[in-house]
């Protein structure tokens, strides 16, 4: 799917994943839709902003939805199926 991304979001993305970041992607019409990026941790030290939380919590981040998607309903349904597939992991959505 990384033809899907132009060289920035590819970028960034790969370096989440090399952070142990889980990413969570939809699809629409063969298109790159969304990316839900999960993680114990955050940190931009460009916003001075850094959090952390136990091995059973998860912290939603980046939630991307592509233009072309939005003003539908295609960014509420991905936050919430991620959110159920966390939560069914056991996991608790900060």
């Amino acid at each position: 799917r990384r033809a899907l991304l132009d060289a920035q979001e590819l970028r960034y993305f790969e370096e989440q994943l090399a952070r142990g970041t889980r990413l969570f992607v939809a699809l629409r019409e063969g298109r790159l839709a969304g990316v839900i990026s999960a993680n114990r941790s955050f940190a931009d030290p460009r916003w001075r902003v850094a959090c952390a939380v136990g091995p059973d919590e998860t912290i939603l981040f980046r939630v991307y939805v592509a233009e072309e998607f939005r003003r539908g309903a295609t960014g509420g349904v991905f936050v919430e199926t991620v959110m159920q597939k966390l939560k069914d992991e056991g996991k608790v959505v900060e």
